[in-house]
């Protein structure tokens, strides 16, 4: 998975001053701006042994968001210099640009100097490494007689370890983050000024002697070091709640069902599956399926949980509730979880908190959740959950990925912030042609995550030294993401643009391919339309540089009851569905539900694909109520892909296209009627259905449009089989097929696509300029 962070090195713009150029060619010295990913990355480590080994003299240090070095040199000499830059910078690098200059430098021999605070234009440079997981060496010295920081629970270096989770400020020295309150001791010290070691200049570094201590507080009694780790590791099985990186997580065995369900009454979770960390890759290889790419993302520096297709379950039943389609697999990524891998080959991780609350990083609050806690006296300076991810896209993007900026188009230069959504919420900031996104925060409903999302977004100004001067965000009037937006805009005055929720799933994978124009398909459970009705069905035409979104089709709208209890309870979905299209209804409040919906008491005309698929769930018998969010269309996922894998037959249904209204129409009865006999078959019938009716209106629109690149997002199509499907059959009618890659499809990545949406239209003067047509004009 290509992470989309930063330029690749053939793309860096290496820049030269004009007036300085012949001026430089006769001077004996240089300065050099680095900037990119370049601060708690090894960077001035690299450069001090790059100079030493060239035999020049000259100083490196951090200057805000980027590396100044400065070189007793010619001009020729600087060149040859960035040249072996580029192409042997560290592996967690990204350079963006390299700038030079002439400068009056005496110095003998080359040393790593004091950080500055660096001008202006350093301060709008700042880019952030994410807590990246524990590299090879440093795992390999856990477990060494010889190490001195055998068993270490804290153990990192320059390659290594938290970085975003512990940053306060910039430059990334060790005074500006959370490991500033622990000093290091003699052995530490010499390591950290010792060109030779890997730890040199490594912020981070500590070892047993200093640093962190480990703490397990259990029946009142309180333990450090390793009693503290072995009574944590008897208790484990049981349950106890474990400090990580960004955030705590509740732990217990796997096998232990009573453990599990007391672990899901701790987090008010009584149906959604939970992750499991596991000692190795051998270890998941026994249980579930890995193909070669899901390989490679289990063992990346990211290291994310990955939804893996399980070949047996040793679990117990209360692991994976009652979804036994995939299941979230994850490796060690700090030293302590590596330790406590070691003592088992499998655990149950989860993050510590009630459903739809966020992640707890308070010392304090995590004791309100249980009385067994393994933490340490580093303070967590902003919470960070794990990511989740498929082989095909980003689920969850979080931990080990944010805050990572994405490179995207920027025509007009705007500096803007974009909101996101409510679902799945993270704002991000665009500036140049970099966009920096927050970590996932969670579902704004709840009162905590708003506060947060709110506290998050002065922290995330603050750390990048950002100050918008725009602000973009969903189009709905009541969303709170939007409201919030709207505060910010009225206190600083500055220019405020909605954003369909639709054209920003579309724009969201515009920007992640630098498209112009494209035909794109939103799928998803609903969000607010051009027509104020609730869209989700949708065949849009998104063009970057006028900023405009066409609907040329959509679901047939269906009136749907109860706003809330639509979402949640699939069978009264399906009862509106088959009253829309004059099915017979057979419902326990069947009158009821005729009489509100003739009366159109308390509905909503939807079309929404999200929707459809809870109904299809519902009248298939698989899921009758949504006990977290996704839950009846995932379940109708795994069914298909059962029928599949089983060799059954899918029952052929199909959905119909019709031009009502300069506009194309899908209608779905044939599939609600088939589904309602329940025959095997129907799940992954459904599911050609969709990827059918989907085709047809592309054909069409190409030749209208004569636009063959086609954008897939919304999130619907998480779901894996149905993407699939619809890609291969686009391919196979040769369209060009683009998806979210390094943003999730669903709400997740929609302030991407609210930047990008914006960086296109026009300067930003109301709250029309980023326009979407509900009627297919222009």
């Amino acid at each position: 998975m290509d992470n989309g962070q930063g330029k690749r090195i053939n793309e860096i713009n290496t820049s030269v001053c004009s007036a300085n150029t012949s001026v430089c060619s006769a001077n004996t010295s240089v300065a050099i701006t680095v900037c990119g990913l370049v601060q708690g990355v090894g960077f001035r480590p690299f450069i001090y042994r790059l100079a030493t080994a060239a035999g020049l003299a000259g100083t490196v240090r951090n200057a805000a968001g980027a590396v100044r070095i400065e070189l007793v040199c010619d001009f020729l000499q600087a060149q040859n210099f960035i040249e072996t830059i580029k192409k042997n910078a560290p592996a967690n690098s990204v350079i963006n640009d390299i700038t030079v200059e002439e400068i009056f430098l005496c110095a003998d021999g080359f040393n790593v100097v004091e950080s500055e605070a660096g001008n202006e234009s350093d301060k709008k440079n700042i880019v952030c490494l994410p807590d990246t997981a524990i590299c090879s060496k440093c795992e390999s010295e856990l477990f060494e007689n010889s190490s001195r920081r055998r068993l270490h629970f804290f153990n990192d270096c320059t390659e290594c370890g938290p970085r975003f989770s512990i940053a306060c400020k910039f430059p990334y020295d060790r005074a500006n983050t959370s490991m500033g309150a622990f000093e290091m001791c003699a052995e530490c010290a010499a390591e950290y000024c010792m060109p030779s070691d890997r730890r040199f200049r490594a912020e981070t570094v500590c070892c047993p002697k200093c640093g962190p201590s480990l703490f397990y507080s259990s029946g009142g009694m309180l333990y450090k070091g390793a009693e503290a780790f072995d009574k944590a590791i008897y208790d484990l099985p049981g349950g106890i709640a474990v400090k990580g990186t960004g955030g705590y997580h509740l732990a217990c065995s796997p096998y232990d069902q009573n453990a599990v369900m007391h672990l899901r009454k701790l987090k008010g979770r009584d149906a959604k599956p939970f992750a499991v960390m596991f000692r190795d890759i051998a270890e998941v290889e026994k249980i579930c399926k890995i193909s070669a790419e899901e390989r490679k993302l289990l063992c990346s520096r990211e290291k994310p949980i990955v939804l893996l297709e399980p070949k047996v379950n040793p679990f117990a039943e209360a692991v994976a509730g009652n979804a036994d389609g995939r299941l979230g697999c994850f490796l060690p990524y700090t030293a302590l979880h590596a330790l406590i891998a070691e003592r088992f080959p499998a655990i149950v991780l989860t993050s510590a908190n009630r459903e739809s609350s966020p992640i707890i990083d308070c010392d304090e609050k995590i004791f309100s959740v249980t009385d067994r806690v393994l933490y340490n006296d580093r303070k967590i300076v902003r919470a960070v959950e794990d990511s989740v991810v498929t082989e095909k896209f980003i689920l969850r993007r979080s931990r080990g990925y944010a805050p990572m900026p994405l490179a995207i188009k920027n025509p007009r230069g705007a500096k803007l912030f974009a909101a996101g959504g409510d679902l799945k919420a993270s704002f991000g900031f665009l500036q140049s042609g970099r966009f920096t996104m927050s970590p996932h925060l969670g579902d704004l409903e709840n009162a905590d995550v708003l506060e947060k999302y709110g506290r998050y977004i002065d922290d995330m100004c603050s750390l990048f030294v950002f100050v918008p001067e725009e602000i973009v965000c969903d189009a709905h009037p009541k969303y709170f993401s939007s409201m919030h937006a709207k505060k910010i805009a009225g206190k600083l005055s500055l220019p405020f643009l909605p954003v369909y929720h639709h054209h920003a799933h579309i724009a969201s994978v515009m920007a992640e391919h630098g498209l112009r124009r494209v035909l794109g398909a939103a799928f998803d459970g609903g969000g607010y339309g051009a027509d104020g009705c609730h869209w989700g069905g949708e065949f849009l035409l998104c063009d970057h540089e006028s900023g405009s979104c066409r609907r040329l089709g959509h679901l047939r709208y269906t009136d749907l009851l109860g706003a809330d209890e639509a979402v949640k309870n699939t069978d009264l979905s399906a009862a509106c569905f088959l009253h829309s299209y004059d099915i017979t209804l057979s419902h326990p409040e069947k009158k009821i539900i005729e009489a509100a919906l003739n009366t159109r008491v308390n509905t909503f005309a939807s079309s929404s694909v999200g929707r459809l698929f809870d109904a299809v769930s519902s009248l298939l018998g698989i899921c009758g109520r949504n006990g977290y969010e996704g839950e009846a269309a995932t379940l109708l996922q795994y069914a298909a892909e059962a029928e599949a894998r089983s060799g059954v037959k899918p029952v052929k249904m199909k959905m119909n296209c019709n031009f009502e209204n300069e506009m194309h129409v899908i209608s779905c009865k044939d599939i609600l009627e088939k589904c309602s006999e329940k025959k095997p078959g129907c799940a992954l019938g459904f599911h050609h259905a969709v990827c059918d009716a989907a085709a047809d209106v592309f054909l069409k629109l190409r030749g209208e449009t004569k636009i063959n690149d086609v954008a897939l997002s919304g999130g619907v199509f998480q779901n894996r089989l149905l993407l699939s499907l619809i890609e291969n059959r686009l391919q196979k009618e040769k369209f060009s097929v683009f998806l979210n890659k390094n943003v999730p499809p669903n709400d997740g990545g929609l302030a991407l696509g609210q930047a990008y949406a914006a960086a296109g239209a026009e300067k930003i003067g109301g709250e029309k300029n980023v326009r979407c047509s509900a009627d297919g004009s222009s």
